[in-house]
C-alpha cells in the first residue's frame, strides 16, 4: 500500500502493509494510503525517493518505476532522478546522450538540481559536446538560487578559470556561499582561502576554525586539514596527538592524504609511537586509494629497507604508479630505472618515454636529464641542438645546471653562434647567488675564465683569479686547475710549490716537484702537458670538452 503525508510542506511518501504508516515518520503528521493510479507526478517523485533510500529493500527497482511514472507524468525531479540512473546504468542501459536530454527537459522545467546535473554534461562531456562556458552558465543558475553543491562548482570555475575569468574573490565568495548552509566541502573551501589569502586575507584561525566545522561533520577533506593545522600550529596550538586523531578519522573515512599523513606521523613518531612497519601499511594503503605522495613514499620505503626488506621490484612499481598519476619527480625516477635496469627490464625507450613526459609537464629536472641524453646520445642519436634546446628550456625554471651550461654554450657557439656578452650575464647572475655547489663552483670558473681571456669582459687576471679561488674554496677541479697553471706559468713570481698543490687537490698522486722546470712551449701545449697528468682521475673523459663535463 502507498501512503502519503497529508502536510503538503512535508510530502513524505512510503509503501508498506496496511496500518504501517499511521503517521508520517518526518514530520508526525497524518499518513493517508492513496492509490496508485491517483498518484500526480510528485507523488511518484517523492515516493521513488523514499525508495532510494531502502538500498536493500529495493531489489525489484521499484524506485526506478517511481521515476519513470514521474517523468511520464512530466514531473522534473522524477526526470532527474531518471536521468541518474540512465547515466550511471542503474536498472537500465546504460546511456549518456538520454541522461543529458533528460536533464535538459528538467532543467527548461526550472528545477534547479537539473541545471546542476546539465552542467557536469558540459564539463565532462557527458552525453554533450565538452562546453566549459556552458558548464559554468549552468552551475551559476543554479548557484545563484542556493543550491549548494552547484555553488562550488562556480567557486572551483572561478578558481581554475573554467568557464570563466579566474577571480580570487569571486571565489572566495561562492565557497562561503556553499559554507554558510554548513556544507561541509564549502567549510573546507573557506578554510584554505583563509590559509593561504585566496579572496581574503590570510587568516589561520579562521582557516582552523572553517576545517573543524567541516570535520565535525565528518567529512574527510575536512578532518585531513584540520589534522594539518594541528600538527604544523596553523591557528591553533601545536598538538600532534590530536592532530593523530584526525589523520586516523580521516583514513578509516578513505581519505587517501590522511593516509598518507598518518604514516608520515608514524614514520617520524610524531604524536605516536615511531612504527616503521604501520608507516609503510599507511603509506600502502594511501597509494591504493591514489595518493602520489603514498606511492612516492611506499616506493622509497621499499628502496631503503625501511619497514620491509629492500625490494627494487616494489620500488619501481610504486614509483611507476606515481608516474602515471602525473608525479614528474617520479617520471624521472622511474625513468633513471628503466635506464639502468633496476626493478624493472631494462629498457632504454622506455626511460626516454618517462623522461620526455616529465619535461613536457614542465619538469626542470626532467628538461636537463632530456637535454643530457641528446648529448650524451643515450637511446637517442647524438644531437647538441636538441640538448641544447632542453638546457635553455630547463635554466629558464632556474635549474643551475642547465644555466651554467646554456653559459657554455654560448662561449663556446654549440649549436648557436657564440654569444659571449649573454654567457657572462648568465655568469655574473650565477656568480652573484648564493647557490654554492658543483655548478655554483663552475660557473665561478667559467666567469674567472672570460676575465682571464677577456670574452666580452675586460681583461682582469685579478678578477679572474678572485673567481678561481671562490671556486677552489669549494673544490672546483677546473678552478684548482687554473689556479696551478697561473701559479706554474703566469704569475710575476712563479710559485710552483703552490702550483703543485694546487695540483694534489685536484689528483693527490701528482709528482710534480718545486724543481721541475716548466718548458718554454705556447700556453695550449703547456696546458695539454699539465692537464695530461691531472685529468688520469678526473671523472670526466675530457675536461676539455665543457658541455660533457658541465
Amino acid at each position: 500500500m502507498i501512503f502519503a503525508c497529508t502536510d503538503p510542506s512535508c510530502r513524505y511518501m512510503a509503501e508498506g502493509e496496511s496500518g504501517e504508516y499511521p503517521v508520517c515518520p518526518k514530520c508526525g503528521g497524518l499518513m493517508l494510503n492513496v492509490p496508485e493510479e491517483k498518484l500526480t507526478g510528485e507523488q511518484w517523485a517523492d515516493l521513488g525517493v523514499f525508495w532510494s533510500r531502502q538500498e536493500e529493500e529495493d531489489t525489484g527497482g521499484r524506485s526506478l518505476y517511481c521515476f519513470q511514472k514521474a517523468t511520464e507524468a512530466g514531473n522534473a525531479c522524477g526526470m532527474t532522478n531518471l536521468a541518474i540512473y540512465q547515466e550511471n546504468g542503474w536498472g537500465l542501459e546504460k546511456d549518456l546522450s538520454t541522461a543529458a536530454w533528460l536533464y535538459e527537459q528538467a532543467a527548461e522545467l526550472g528545477y534547479v538540481p537539473a541545471f546542476y546535473q546539465l552542467g557536469r554534461c558540459f564539463q565532462y562531456g557527458l552525453g554533450k559536446d565538452r562546453d566549459p562556458e556552458e558548464a559554468f552558465h549552468c552551475y551559476l543558475t543554479a548557484a545563484e538560487v542556493g543550491f549548494d553543491r552547484a555553488q562550488m562548482k562556480v567557486g572551483f570555475c572561478f578558481e581554475t578559470g573554467f568557464g570563466t575569468e579566474k577571480d580570487e574573490e569571486q571565489e572566495f565568495f561562492w565557497y562561503q556561499s556553499a559554507a554558510l548552509q554548513h556544507f561541509a566541502p564549502g567549510e573546507t573551501e573557506v578554510g584554505r582561502c583563509y590559509e593561504f589569502g585566496k579572496g581574503v586575507a590570510a587568516d589561520p584561525e579562521l582557516a582552523a576554525s572553517w576545517y573543524k566545522k567541516a570535520a565535525e561533520q565528518g567529512y574527510p577533506d575536512g578532518e585531513c586539514c584540520y589534522g594539518v593545522c594541528l600538527e604544523q600550529g596553523v591557528g591553533v596550538e601545536k598538538d600532534p596527538k590530536e592532530a593523530v586523531l584526525w589523520y586516523q578519522k580521516a583514513a578509516l573515512h578513505g581519505h587517501a592524504t590522511g593516509m598518507n599523513n598518518l604514516g608520515a606521523c608514524y614514520e617520524r613518531g610524531n604524536g605516536v609511537e615511531k612504527d616503521e612497519q604501520a608507516a609503510l601499511m599507511w603509506y600502502e594503503r594511501a597509494a591504493e586509494r591514489g595518493s602520489s605522495y603514498g606511492c612516492r613514499n611506499a616506493a622509497r620505503f621499499y628502496q631503503d629497507g625501511k619497514g620491509a626488506p629492500k625490494d627494487e621490484k616494489k620500488t619501481a612499481e610504486y614509483l611507476e604508479k606515481c608516474a602515471m598519476l602525473g608525479d614528474s619527480d617520479a617520471m624521472v625516477w622511474i625513468g633513471r630505472l628503466y635506464e639502468l635496469g633496476k626493478g624493472v627490464e631494462r629498457d632504454g625507450g622506455k626511460a626516454l618515454e618517462f623522461y620526455e613526459a616529465a619535461a613536457e609537464r614542465g619538469d626542470a629536472l626532467g628538461m636537463r636529464v632530456m637535454g643530457m641524453i641528446y648529448r650524451d646520445g643515450r637511446s637517442v642519436r647524438k644531437n647538441l641542438a636538441k640538448a641544447r634546446y632542453w638546457f635553455e628550456k630547463a635554466a629558464k625554471k632556474g635549474d643551475v645546471f642547465s644555466d651554467v651550461t646554456v653559459a657554455f654554450c654560448c662561449l663556446t657557439g654549440i649549436a648557436e653562434k657564440p654569444d659571449p656578452e649573454r654567457a657572462v650575464s648568465i655568469l655574473k647572475n650565477r656568480a652573484r647567488s648564493k647557490y654554492v655547489g658543483k655548478d655554483g663552483e663552475y660557473a665561478m670558473y667559467l666567469l674567472g675564465y672570460c676575465y682571464e681571456k677577456g670574452l666580452a669582459v675586460e681583461k682582469d687576471w685579478k678578477k679572474a683569479l678572485k673567481l678561481y679561488r671562490k671556486g677552489a674554496e669549494n673544490q672546483s677541479e677546473e678552478a684548482l686547475y687554473r689556479l696551478a697553471l697561473y701559479y706554474s706559468e703566469e704569475a710575476e713570481e712563479k710559485d710552483e710549490t703552490k702550483a703543485a698543490e694546487y695540483c694534489r687537490r685536484v689528483c693527490p698522486d701528482f709528482s710534480l716537484s718545486p724543481s721541475v722546470q716548466f718548458p718554454e712551449e705556447e700556453l695550449s701545449e703547456r696546458v695539454e702537458r699539465l692537464l695530461d697528468k691531472i685529468k688520469k682521475t678526473m671523472k670526466e673523459e675530457d675536461v676539455s670538452n665543457g658541455l660533457d663535463k658541465v
